[in-house]
């Protein structure tokens, strides 16, 4: 594991049917304090994190918050600076909640993604049981929140993407 170089990120490409599904409500809002790209192909939003040093040999650690609001602010998911511990296929997503307190929640077990729908370094995060608990128990335990690509941000995300999902 290498140290932060500033050009080190995470690209996810956060549930498309979820965030479809924010921007249609009236009050809906998609807010991201990083880049966001659209693949105009596939329709994809793909959302950058930068990345920070890491706090161990199999930590990687990413800057950035993802916050989608709608229904008066009754829904209020906010994924902020994602992290990834372990190496292998024994990898584990962890999200804080925007706050100073340090708090984490392991998000999701990161499964790799091979071949044409998935290609190179692109990652399935699948949903555990804590992680249900941001969506009030409308996606379960193994459900994909999305997949995420460990690359460097001058890469262009169009050269990676994968097939459309929801």
């Amino acid at each position: 594991m290498r140290g932060a170089d500033p050009a080190d990120a995470l690209w996810w490409e956060f549930k498309p049917s979820f965030t479809q599904y924010i921007e249609a409500l009236p009050d809906g809002a998609v807010t991201h304090t990083g880049a966001r790209r659209r693949d105009e192909e596939s329709g994809l939003d793909l959302f950058c994190f930068e990345g920070r040093p890491p706090l161990g040999p199999q930590d990687e650690r990413f800057s950035g918050t993802l916050r989608f609001t709608g229904h008066q602010q009754m829904l209020d998911v906010c994924l902020s600076d994602p992290r990834i511990e372990g190496e292998g296929a024994q990898r584990m997503l962890f999200v804080g909640d925007g706050g100073d307190d340090g708090w984490e929640l392991p998000l999701a077990h990161m499964r790799p993604q091979d071949g044409p729908s998935g290609g190179p370094g692109w990652w399935e995060a699948i949903l555990t049981e804590e992680g249900t608990d941001l969506f009030m128990g409308r996606y379960l335990p193994g459900d994909s929140v999305g997949r995420v690509l460990r690359a460097r941000s001058s890469m262009r995300p169009r050269e990676h993407a994968p097939a459309a999902r929801s």
